[in-house]
């Protein structure tokens, strides 16, 4: 959903926050993918402060201070409430058109599949026997953003 000045928006404790376009935010979100490859634990203080940053630089500044206070009033708790936030500032950046503009030429450059058996899909995969879909996801889309810079 998108407000009257083409800011997406996030639902968050039934409140609308406007959430900066995902090109204001690349570097956090490969900070955050990089933390979440890495193991890190939204339970664990480094995995709290990567997520808190995260937040920061995705909800927008003149919304941060109530996002805060709902936050706060709510006891929003990592897992169940900041995550879906998360996850909808990584769905965000990769919401793209699925036809090629007019301007196009040539055709899609081809790319390398990749292997069930690389890093990314390693880690996936032990973070969902460790139950943390969400962390599992947020590789998932990392990869994803990377795979269409790449391309």
């Amino acid at each position: 959903m998108s407000d009257e000045l083409g800011f997406n928006e996030v639902e968050f404790f039934g409140q609308s926050f406007r959430m900066n376009p995902g090109e204001e935010y690349e570097w956090e979100m490969m900070e955050f993918a990089s933390a979440a490859q890495g193991g890190a634990d939204s339970d664990l203080l480094s995995g709290a402060a990567t997520v808190h940053a995260f937040l920061r630089a995705v909800v927008h500044a003149d919304d941060w201070a109530r996002f805060r206070e709902v936050a706060k009033k709510n006891k929003a708790q990592v897992k169940r409430d900041l995550m879906p936030v998360v996850v909808r500032a990584f769905t965000q950046t990769t919401e793209r058109p699925t036809s090629r503009s007019s301007d196009s030429s040539g055709g899609p450059k081809s790319t390398k599949a990749k292997s069930a058996g690389d890093s990314s899909s390693k880690v996936i995969k032990r973070l969902e026997k460790r139950g943390r879909p969400d962390l599992a996801l947020m590789v998932m889309e990392a990869d994803e953003v990377r795979s269409a810079r790449s391309a």
